[in-house]
């Protein structure tokens, strides 16, 4: 039985600087590499993670690694970056097109993430922006506006938490991660309670 390629070399140089991974691609279009000398359950990892722990060095952590060729199976350390998760999302989405974009911001809207959350995510300015977006989405017929969730109610019990919470010094920014709504939800809330004193 003859030993299988290298599978450091199993790519091929292309005219545009990527090395095109000709090995196991999943159906995503991403290459897969199979490294023995992982720990066992680890084998079977990302190419182009692979590469660039073996010719850049560790992956920070928290990070993920952004084709910046747009070519999923290269596996050319120069192509590849370190970004954090909302940067990666963030400018994949920017190399789709408006209505994908558009859709996309519909399906974060619906998976409750905030306005806020979806602008960071996608590069808008301000929550305004990704509002505008899920509008869009819904007039192009790219979303179904029953299936959006409404922003999220608040009990009175959690709205008076909010009130002392914020009188203890705890930023509104904060108040409205940790109850998944936008700034300006939290604002009115606390606005309301200054307006009743």
């Amino acid at each position: 039985m003859s030993e299988s390629p290298d599978r450091w070399s199993n790519y091929e140089v292309v005219s545009s600087g990527c090395w095109e991974w000709r090995g196991y691609a999943d159906p995503n279009g991403y290459a897969r590499i199979y490294d023995p000398e992982r720990p066992q359950g680890q084998r079977v990892q990302w190419a182009h993670r692979a590469f660039y722990e073996r010719h850049v060095g560790p992956i920070p952590a928290g990070m993920e690694i952004d084709h910046t060729c747009c070519n999923t199976i290269c596996v050319n350390p120069a192509h590849l970056e370190p970004v954090t998760r909302p940067e990666h999302i963030r400018r994949t989405f920017m190399r789709l097109g408006i209505d994908d974009k558009h859709a996309r911001a519909a399906e974060l809207r619906m998976l409750r993430m905030t306005y806020a959350e979806i602008a960071d995510v996608l590069g808008y300015r301000g929550r305004n922006g990704a509002a505008d977006a899920v509008k869009s989405a819904i007039s192009k017929g790219l979303a179904v506006p029953d299936v959006l969730p409404t922003s999220p109610g608040l009990t009175e019990s959690e709205r008076q938490d909010i009130r002392d919470l914020h009188k203890f010094g705890i930023p509104q920014i904060e108040l409205a991660a940790w109850y998944r709504v936008d700034s300006s939800h939290i604002s009115r809330i606390c606005k309301r309670s200054r307006e009743a004193a």
